[in-house]
């Protein structure tokens, strides 16, 4: 049986670092802005594939893959499935430098990785019979995508759970997306709709490459569009802000989601920052006790939420412990 580590980080946009003579066109424009994940993954060298999985309620969902890292061959490796988090894509895996980014480093490790998009985000937003269109094809929630999308996609056990800067519950978040809270539903769905909640659209694309691309509104765009999850601009490279909105946010149901965490007996480790404002210290401490099978946690005491993804210091603070943490835990 092919076992397979699950990563999830919640919430998660941002911006990282990199070698801008690397990545600009000729037009000054970073290529990677109007890539699909695939593209991104070759114009790094390494080998990419994309396949459909269908759900039993008829959503298309596109699953990634990086088989192998540059150095290592084509023989069975155990597979690690990286899921991204409300409101983003599975490009939040592969948007760093491979030597930043964690899907990068886990294919150089050794792992089969397997990148995932949940219903509703940029690159699931098929399905069977209904179109993104119709009311319909958005009611669902996190229930949908935990109950729905994950076991349409795993058809095998998770060995282990490692969760980012995960959220379960709001109530000391200082994020300015919970001030929605207080609103009535009827009043959301006329601000927002009953369909896609902050969806990538043509408008993003095109303020991203026409504004953000030049300096100095890199930064004043970063501060505008990762407001909600609050960012360190002296762990993130503010340069690579027009890459980050292009694939970002990347939409989802505008049905509030639901949260049942209390059953989850597989081993779990966990991360947490210090200075998040969407994971709260204090949320994550009542996660904690509900946590069944807690095997691990490390708090980060000056991180934020977008540092867990795109943090400068990530590979060496979290990606090179998560690795060593599968290694010990002998998942193969």
């Amino acid at each position: 049986m092919v076992w397979v580590l699950l990563l999830m980080a919640f919430l998660t946009t941002g911006v990282v670092q990199c070698q801008r003579s690397l990545l600009k066109d000729k037009k000054g424009l970073d290529p990677e802005v109007n890539m699909n994940i695939s593209e991104i993954i070759r114009y790094w060298g390494y080998p990419a594939e994309e396949h459909d999985v269908v759900t039993e309620d008829g959503y298309i969902l596109s699953v990634n893959r990086i088989p192998h890292g540059l150095k290592n061959g084509e023989d069975p490796k155990p597979a690690v499935f990286l899921q991204h988090g409300l409101l983003a894509a599975g490009s939040n895996w592969v948007t760093n430098l491979p030597n930043t980014s964690l899907a990068y480093l886990l294919a150089d490790a050794g792992y089969d990785v397997w990148i995932g998009n949940s219903r509703g985000s940029t690159w699931s937003r098929r399905h069977l019979t209904l179109s993104p269109d119709h009311n319909e094809f958005w009611q669902f929630s996190y229930d949908e995508m935990a109950k729905k999308d994950l076991p349409a996609v795993l058809a095998s056990k998770i060995k282990m759970f490692f969760g980012l800067a995960p959220v379960a519950t709001v109530a000391f978040t200082a994020s300015p997306m919970t001030k929605l809270s207080i609103f009535p539903d009827f009043l959301i769905w006329d601000l927002f709709g009953k369909r896609d909640f902050l969806p990538q659209s043509a408008l993003i694309k095109w303020f991203a490459t026409n504004f953000c691309n030049k300096e100095p509104h890199s930064e004043l765009c970063g501060n505008i569009f990762f407001v909600l999850c609050g960012f360190d601009e002296m762990n993130l490279n503010m340069t690579r802000t027009p890459v980050y909105i292009s694939h970002c946010p990347a939409g989802t149901s505008s049905t509030p989601p639901l949260y049942n965490i209390q059953d989850m007996k597989v081993p779990t480790a966990l991360w947490s920052g210090g200075h998040d404002t969407l994971a709260d210290p204090k949320d994550v401490a009542v996660l904690l006790t509900q946590v069944s099978n807690l095997v691990y946690h490390r708090h980060i005491e000056h991180w934020e939420h977008l540092d867990f993804i795109w943090g400068l210091d990530a590979p060496q603070e979290m990606y090179s412990e998560i690795i060593k943490l599968m290694s010990q835990q002998d998942l193969v």
